[in-house]
């Protein structure tokens, strides 16, 4: 399925279509393209690509974790798994308290 890439590259320079946009419209024609080549296509014709500035959300001061004062307060586990020699594996679940 191919597309008239004349129109909407003229579309895109009439209205302030995003990169975005234009490729989930063409992608909606049944066109095949790449939202990184539009952006590139975009810079090099001189259109201003739009990029969405992320807001810093502040985080929550931390709280320094308490000592552990009696057994099974605190623990922590892991998988550990080596390949000896012979090709066979040896594996191990360390848990500590």
């Amino acid at each position: 399925m191919g597309c008239d890439c004349g129109s909407w590259w003229q579309a895109a320079y009439v209205s302030d279509v995003s990169p975005g946009v234009l490729t989930v419209m063409l992608r909606r024609e049944g066109c095949r393209v790449n939202a990184e080549r539009i952006c590139r296509r975009y810079s090099e014709n001189g259109l201003a690509v739009w990029t969405k500035v992320r807001k810093k959300i502040a985080q929550p001061s931390r709280v320094p974790a308490q000592c552990a004062t009696q057994p099974n307060e605190k623990w922590a586990m892991d998988l550990v798994a080596a390949r000896l020699l012979d090709g066979r594996w040896f594996r191990v679940l360390t848990v500590v308290d």
